[in-house]
């Protein structure tokens, strides 16, 4: 998982509060279904809720939603052509107004979606729906404010800290840990370590690890070609490492900063002396 930051003077028309009469056909089409949803108190039963569900996954928000992410899942960072609109706070988990909240909604694969459900622990007690309190106004900045309240467990990927973030850690085999409560309990409910992920990040480690041996045995009696092939190589990685379109940047990132590159240069220079 990597930070992602959504614009919010950007907010897709179909979601835009303000005026009923000025408001866009599709933004008025959503008003109407977040005051039903406000007024019976509750997000829709699945076998009713279709036209309930169309107003997060109108074309304009997958569309912006797939922008800031990349085309990537938000927990695993996986690129998916079918992906998910999914609730950070579950809309059927007791967060029903805000279904159609902006900082609300991510990109995720339907293997996270569907692992996450409608998990949603929290240290503090979970926040409830005041009807008596004009929220309309905030209605796509809640987040932040909820979070100091509720203190949620899992991470969401658009608001955690920085130390969050670089608290995962990988091994050479793609499995990921964290020794933070927060991004812990994330790896454990949406199964970010999961075996079809961390064969995917190990291909990663085991393919700059090729390319590292390979020019090692090429150069093995010319010190100085080896050095300069293999800033070619690194330069290479780490671009890669800062193409927000790539997988795994997390993984990517990980393998830069730990001493992995180092411990493998020295063990092909062991063995080719």
């Amino acid at each position: 998982m990597i930070s992602v930051k959504k614009d919010f003077s950007d907010i897709p028309t179909s979601l835009q509060i303000g005026n009923f009469e000025t408001l866009a056909p599709s933004a008025r089409k959503t008003f109407i279904r977040r005051q039903e949803i406000l007024e019976a108190g509750k997000y829709p039963d699945s076998c009713v809720s279709r036209n309930y569900d169309s107003r997060y996954k109108s074309d304009d928000i997958k569309n912006k939603l797939k922008e800031i992410y990349h085309g990537k899942c938000a927990y695993c960072e996986t690129s998916v052509e079918q992906f998910d609109v999914e609730h950070f706070r579950p809309k059927r988990g007791g967060y029903y107004w805000l279904a159609y909240s902006w900082d609300n909604l991510l990109l995720s694969c339907p293997i996270c979606n569907v692992a996450k459900g409608n998990s949603f622990p929290t240290s503090d007690t979970p926040v409830v729906y005041d009807k008596n309190r004009d929220v309309m106004s905030l209605f796509h900045r809640l987040s932040s404010v909820y979070d100091l309240l509720e203190k949620p467990l899992l991470v969401n990927p658009e608001v955690a800290e920085a130390d969050i973030i670089l608290s995962q850690k990988f091994d050479r085999q793609g499995r990921v840990f964290s020794d933070n409560t927060r991004m812990a309990k994330t790896i454990e409910i949406c199964k970010l370590d999961r075996e079809s992920l961390r064969e995917r990040r190990k291909v990663i480690w085991d393919d700059l690890q090729k390319e590292i041996q390979t020019i090692a045995l090429l150069y093995k009696n010319d010190g100085s070609r080896f050095k300069e092939h293999l800033s070619r190589v690194l330069f290479s990685f780490k671009t890669k490492a800062e193409d927000s379109r790539k997988d795994y940047l997390a993984y990517r990132h990980f393998i830069l900063q730990s001493n992995w590159i180092k411990e493998l240069c020295k063990e092909v220079m062991c063995c080719n002396s």
